[in-house]
């Protein structure tokens, strides 16, 4: 009894704080059944509660509650539930200054969610023609890799290699056969050497990722065997059996990652904008004023705060300071890098990076980092920065 006293009192528990269902005097959706199933008090359950109650629920947990058994036991704990929160209001735990602050925290949360909901629905979804322009701008995004289909026999030297090909190209033998019998190869022995397929980088069966050995397999053409070639501690032969080159993914193929790249979004810019016109319309006054707060730093110090910050956006907040405060200082067209850095390589808003570094070269024309702005405009987000990201960590300057 005891156990079974647990499972049902911590359901109960959970439901609590899980299961946003069975309202005060009960929960009808639109269109739903508004029958009561059962009176707890002055307070009912209905039979739309369970089901909103049971969807709520982890599809795993789901399973638990089919048939009538399963409903009756789930309504069960509805009603143990009610109980619970009666008992608690009956003495004035409700009251409670940090019940009342946690019950604001969550209600908080759910508004904030809606309303974020709200405004994602007012984003028009991207048109087919948007998805089509956007495929043909960037079919450099959308490849099929070239690739060959090819198999290998391995031997010890190269006299037993050039005896193996003899065997295949003068006398006709069957290339897995003469694998099977003499390659020394155990991975691909089995399967007549046979490697699959794979691209000019890719992971090769049997073999890893060694381009060299990709580079001889794209050389050859369909039905090739190529010529020994020493490999490792033997001597090694292909057969290509098939190959494609590189060509551009069909528009069907890539159209759902280019809809998954589009699709509506709150992105910083729209919710920026948004608080903007919230500021202005409800009023905010805030008593922390940052620039009050660094007004007696000197530039070094707050190049100091700014490389020994643990995230990206205090660093900015430093740089930012820095050069609003000393925006002739010899360290500011640094940190005005380091503002574009921070945004592209550690929080990957390339868009808004691409501004801070354009106020390098706007700003500080002359500057010693102005050619890793350039640079990083035209690169980034495409693979490792040069050595200039050592800025960020040493505090030495990229000058």
């Amino acid at each position: 009894m005891k156990a079974r006293a647990t499972v049902v009192w911590g359901m109960a528990l959970a439901l609590a704080f899980g299961i946003q269902a069975c309202g005060g005097g009960g929960g009808d959706g639109e269109g739903a059944s508004s029958s009561e199933v059962a009176r707890v008090g002055d307070q009912t359950i209905t039979e739309q509660d369970v089901q909103n109650a049971l969807e709520s629920l982890p599809k795993h947990q789901q399973a638990r509650y089919e048939g009538v058994l399963g409903r009756k036991r789930l309504l069960d704990e509805l009603v143990n539930r009610k109980l619970i929160v009666m008992a608690a209001e009956q003495r004035d735990l409700d009251a409670d200054p940090d019940i009342a602050r946690r019950v604001q925290q969550f209600r908080d949360n759910l508004l904030t969610q809606a309303y974020q909901n709200y405004m994602l629905e007012g984003i028009p979804e991207p048109t087919e023609e948007e998805l089509r322009a956007y495929y043909d701008a960037h079919h450099e995004e959308f490849k099929v890799l070239a690739r060959v289909n090819a198999s290998w026999i391995k031997v010890a030297t190269r006299d037993e290699a050039q005896a193996v090909r003899k065997r295949i190209v003068d006398g006709g033998e069957h290339f897995g056969t003469v694998a099977r019998e003499v390659s020394i190869d155990d991975c691909s022995k089995k399967d007549g050497g046979l490697l699959g397929y794979f691209n000019p980088t890719g992971y090769v069966r049997c073999i890893g990722k060694r381009p060299e050995f990709s580079q001889m397999a794209f050389a050859l053409e369909a039905e090739d065997v190529s010529q020994p070639f020493e490999w490792d501690d033997g001597w090694a032969l292909i057969k290509l059996h098939e190959k494609s080159t590189e060509r551009p993914a069909p528009f069907a193929t890539a159209r759902e990652r280019i809809y998954a790249r589009l699709k509506p979004r709150l992105t910083d810019s729209l919710m920026t904008a948004e608080l903007e016109r919230l500021r202005a319309q409800f009023g905010v006054d805030t008593k922390i004023d940052v620039a009050d707060a660094l007004g007696d730093k000197s530039a070094d110090e707050l190049m100091r705060l700014a490389t020994e910050a643990g995230n990206s956006l205090d660093k900015i907040e430093y740089y930012r300071a820095l050069i609003e405060k000393y925006p002739h200082h010899e360290r500011a067209d640094e940190a005005q890098f380091m503002i574009g850095f921070e945004l592209s390589e550690q929080l990957k808003d390339y868009d808004a990076a691409r501004v801070e570094y354009q106020k390098v070269i706007d700003n500080y024309p002359d500057s010693s980092v102005r050619e890793s702005a350039e640079w990083m405009i035209q690169n980034m987000g495409r693979g490792t920065p040069p050595p200039f990201e050592d800025a960020q960590s040493t505090g030495e300057g990229t000058r």
